[in-house]
């Protein structure tokens, strides 16, 4: 966390000598979804008998908030953005073996940093960009610790890749970007020593505004 801090605030100095026409510093929020689709797991107790089944059904809208830097070099543009992220997942839980679980769905919830460098074309007030994304989990809460064999091995850190398509006017800017996130949805939950083994990920499309201070 300490050296995401400080790579920004390298970056926010050199944008700021820049040429000010061409830099551009201030505040980014936004809206976005989850992209992965349905799946199902299942948990065995020891005797390798089925106890639960779990299904992934959806994730909650994903809201963004934080500070942008972007400086242009002619029909080039560098932009960074460090943006705090929140979101949950949902899932179904059954049993023909137990009784006693939640009716309903349960989800898990995630509070992240995202660290983002790109660059790309720019011409005529649009933007053509992508770079990687580094993510730096803050909280992580989730109800699936009802089943006896559920345990998490929440990432610290992740990453990612992001393209998009940027258009600015004055100082506003509308953004509509893709993340690749290279991680699974299942990649931190374990029913005892094995992997939930959900396949797909968790990547997003979201749409994002700025405004820009100077």
């Amino acid at each position: 966390m300490k050296k995401i801090i400080l790579i920004s605030a390298v970056v926010c100095f050199f944008s700021l000598n820049m040429n000010g026409q061409d830099t551009k510093f201030g505040v980014k929020a936004g809206i976005g979804a989850i992209l992965a689709g349905t799946e199902i797991s299942e948990v065995g107790n020891e005797e390798n008998v089925l106890t639960h089944r779990v299904k992934f059904t959806s994730g909650s809208p994903i809201y963004y908030g934080g500070l942008f830097f972007n400086q242009k070099f002619g029909p080039l543009f560098l932009q960074t953005d460090l943006l705090y992220n929140q979101y949950s997942m949902s899932y179904e839980v059954s049993s023909k073996a137990v009784k006693d679980i939640p009716k309903g769905t349960v989800s898990e919830s995630f509070q992240y940093v995202d660290f983002n460098i790109s660059a790309g074309l720019t011409a005529n007030g649009f933007s053509l960009g992508g770079g990687p994304t580094i993510h730096r989990l803050l909280n992580f809460n989730s109800a699936l610790d009802f089943i006896p064999a559920y345990n998490d091995h929440a990432r610290k850190n992740s990453y990612g890749f992001v393209g998009y398509v940027l258009y600015e006017f004055d100082r506003m800017g509308i953004q509509l970007k893709y993340e690749g996130v290279f991680r699974s949805i299942g990649d931190h939950i374990y029913y005892g020593e094995y992997n939930s083994h959900f396949k797909g990920n968790p990547n997003q499309l979201s749409l994002l505004f700025s405004y820009s201070f100077i």
